[in-house]
């Protein structure tokens, strides 16, 4: 929880900040929790019960940040990354 609080809070401080500085406060200092927040899902979800709630919303969740973990990271000599 205090991962997730972390990562709110650093919305909430960027809220309302140009593009460029909010993505790169986010490579900076949101993505770090984020791989430790996925790092923790992938160890705590093979102790949880197969089938159980939690265990199925952990599962769903590390899902989730394994795609926010393929997002492309900002190449620092390009503005933008080409899609």
């Amino acid at each position: 929880m205090k991962r997730i609080a972390a990562i709110y809070a650093i919305e909430k401080e960027i809220r309302g900040k140009p593009a460029d500085v909010r993505l790169a406060d986010r490579q900076e200092r949101t993505r770090p929790l984020v791989d430790q927040l996925h790092g923790w899902f992938a160890e705590t979800a093979p102790r949880m019960m197969a089938g159980s709630a939690t265990s199925d919303a952990m599962k769903m969740r590390a899902e989730a940040l394994e795609w926010v973990h393929a997002l492309p990271r900002r190449r620092p000599d390009r503005a933008r990354q080409q899609y």
